[in-house]
């Protein structure tokens, strides 16, 4: 069987390039793929204060979890194990927020927020630090073991 030919190809490459661009787009490539909305930032947060990191995906297919230091923290909202941490906003429309309750130093490192793929999406993540702060207390326990003078005038006194 032969196919017809087509003598005036252009018309036939505007259907096609229509044809393709339909799919293309509305079949889970650019415009149906999870991104983020909103990424983590980085934060400096006081010993004993609480942290929120901000995630939110558009489109999302994928579970959402966080992780921290490469630990997965899993997908309750409640994270087993680690009463002071939750997820917090509306999973309905993407918001996957990462709360801690009064960190400690223990708190100290990255998070990322993970979304995993399906069969039409990759994984994503955006990771952020945070940075726990620990105040001095003017406690004798604080001090250094050990003051080095680095460069010095002769007779010239020094208070430590």
């Amino acid at each position: 069987m032969e196919l017809p030919t087509v003598k005036n190809s252009q018309p036939m490459a505007v259907f096609q390039l229509t044809v393709f661009v339909f799919l293309f787009i509305g079949k889970g490539s650019v415009a149906g793929m999870q991104k983020f909305l909103v990424r983590p930032e980085s934060a400096e947060v006081k010993e004993g204060q609480d942290v929120l990191l901000r995630c939110a995906v558009d489109n999302q297919k994928g579970k959402v979890q966080w992780t921290k230091d490469g630990f997965a923290l899993g997908f309750e909202r409640h994270v087993p194990g680690y009463p002071r941490y939750q997820y917090t906003g509306d999973p309905e429309l993407g918001e996957h927020n990462l709360v801690i309750k009064g960190v400690t130093l223990t708190e100290d490192g990255e998070y990322q927020c993970q979304v995993g793929p399906t069969n039409d999406n990759p994984p994503i993540w955006a990771a952020a630090n945070v940075t726990v702060l620990r105040e001095y207390h003017g406690r004798e326990d604080m001090w250094p073991l050990e003051v080095g003078i680095l460069s010095a005038e002769r007779d010239e006194e020094y208070a430590v």
